[in-house]
């Protein structure tokens, strides 16, 4: 797998550690359980030594679409946007 450029990559956190996924759904960087823990995937590093995950759609009639949620902040007066990671084929 070759490397992606890094506007490629997306995050996915839960406010303790964070994964950076790539557009083909290929997770690249991730440290477990905490931010400064070794990394578990370091592609983004190495693509050869560094490991990855990827789930990504077999064949090649593929659609994609981009959705936005509509969520409400913990005192549940003000409407937050929040984007959905949509990975396109290429």
């Amino acid at each position: 797998m070759s490397y992606q450029p890094i506007e490629n990559y997306g995050i996915i956190g839960n406010m303790r550690t964070v994964a950076l996924v790539g557009m083909n759904g290929s997770i690249d960087w991730y440290c477990y359980p905490y931010f400064d823990s070794p990394s578990i995937f370091g592609a983004i590093l190495d693509d050869n030594k560094g490991g990855s995950f990827q789930i990504c759609p077999v064949g090649d009639q593929v659609r994609h679409k981009q959705f936005y949620w509509v969520a409400l902040d913990r005192a549940g007066e003000t409407p937050v946007f929040r984007q959905l990671p949509i990975y396109r084929q290429r």
